[in-house]
């Protein structure tokens, strides 16, 4: 039987179970193991793939699929980081009493923001140019 030899790029982070696995398939593997900022960094772009990966998934299972990873991401960055699942559930619980949820849906498409009324957010806004763009007349 004809059968074929690549090698597959993937500069990405990934469950330490998929490592094992790809070796004891005798696969050859160029794999290192990250530590501090560097770690941080792929966890980064791992974060960013599965929620690219999200906004992919076809129905609620592979939905939830996506969202195991992103979980996993979550408690292995608290651990990374020198934080517990209860520090992050009382920061989240300040952020929502301060400023709600996101099950009600609010989408804003734009908000004019005057510098002499609400000078934090403007100043914030300004600062964030990636996140908040001017809209010009």
């Amino acid at each position: 039987m004809d059968h074929e030899v690549r090698t597959f790029q993937f500069r990405k982070l990934v469950r330490s179970g998929v490592l094992e696995s790809m070796i004891q398939n005798n696969q050859r593997v160029n794999a290192e193991y990250l530590t501090g900022q560097r770690h941080l960094e792929a966890m980064e772009d791992k974060f960013r793939e599965e929620t690219d990966r999200l906004s992919l998934a076809k129905g609620s299972e592979q939905a939830l699929n996506e969202l195991a990873d992103i979980q996993q991401l979550i408690d292995d960055s608290l651990t990374l980081l020198g934080q517990t699942p209860e520090d992050l559930a009382r920061v989240q619980a300040e952020k929502r009493n301060k400023a709600g949820d996101f099950l009600r849906g609010a989408f804003v498409r734009t908000v004019e923001v005057d510098s002499g009324i609400d000078p934090d957010r403007y100043t914030y806004f300004i600062e964030h140019p990636d996140c908040y763009p001017t809209q010009l007349d």
